[in-house]
């Protein structure tokens, strides 16, 4: 399973925020802290953006998939773009008949069988691992769903289910859901990397308009805060 070094948002964040605490979290940096941290969870609660990019995903499918990741201990949703959820903070989506999405929460895959098997380099007949470079981002506050009425024709306000949204979020392709984190209401956001610095650009701008900004990734996966490793 290949992982990138940096975030896809790595060089916009740290261009923005010189001065950002950091660590290193599944070998990749993340940016905990990108102010003072108690400004980040008040601008939590009105709109907030951190970058989620470090955590490890891949998409399997092809008509063996779901026996293999059941082999695995890791269950199947069963619907399509129905999520569910897995231990360690992680999630897996089924995106088609046959694929599935799935991402590790931030102290990684939910069993060692798990990571041992999605890190594979050889999988099972039938059983197709597909390259995914994401930029993540995690978005939250009261004023989320106005910020995506800004820039997306999918009402965001009015539908409540936690199903993947398919929706280009102001002209480019994104996979969003609906969910929590830690028991705060947030939507997450996948697109491709090579789109990630115009996404967070574009979310950021319009989010500062409406009293929110970026934070840093610990706003809300608390557990790295006390990985921070500078001074």
């Amino acid at each position: 399973m290949f992982k990138p070094q940096f975030s896809p948002l790595h060089d916009a964040i740290q261009h923005e925020h010189p001065y950002a605490k950091w660590c290193d979290v599944q070998d990749m940096p993340v940016f905990l802290h990108l102010i003072n941290p108690a400004k980040e969870l008040e601008l939590a609660k009105i709109l907030a953006l951190a970058d989620a990019s470090f955590l490890p995903r891949i998409v399997l499918k092809g008509p063996g998939a779901a026996a293999y990741l059941q082999s695995l201990g890791i269950p199947i949703p069963e619907g399509l773009l129905k999520v569910a959820p897995l231990k360690n903070g992680g999630l897996i989506a089924r995106t088609g008949g046959s694929e599935f999405f799935l991402e590790s929460g931030p102290v990684g895959w939910p069993s060692q069988a798990a990571a041992d098997g999605l890190r594979s380099p050889s999988y099972k007949e039938g059983v197709y691992p597909v390259l995914r470079q994401d930029a993540s981002l995690v978005i939250s506050g009261s004023r989320a769903g106005e910020m995506f009425r800004h820039i997306s024709s999918y009402d965001f306000i009015g539908e409540q289910h936690g199903d993947l949204v398919f929706t280009p979020i102001a002209g480019v392709t994104c996979s969003v859901l609906r969910t929590t984190l830690k028991g705060r209401p947030v939507f997450r956001l996948w697109t491709d990397g090579t789109y990630g610095t115009y996404i967070w650009h574009t979310l950021l701008e319009v989010a500062k308009e409406l009293d929110g900004g970026a934070v840093g990734t610990a706003v809300f996966f608390p557990e790295l805060a006390s990985k921070d490793n500078q001074p």
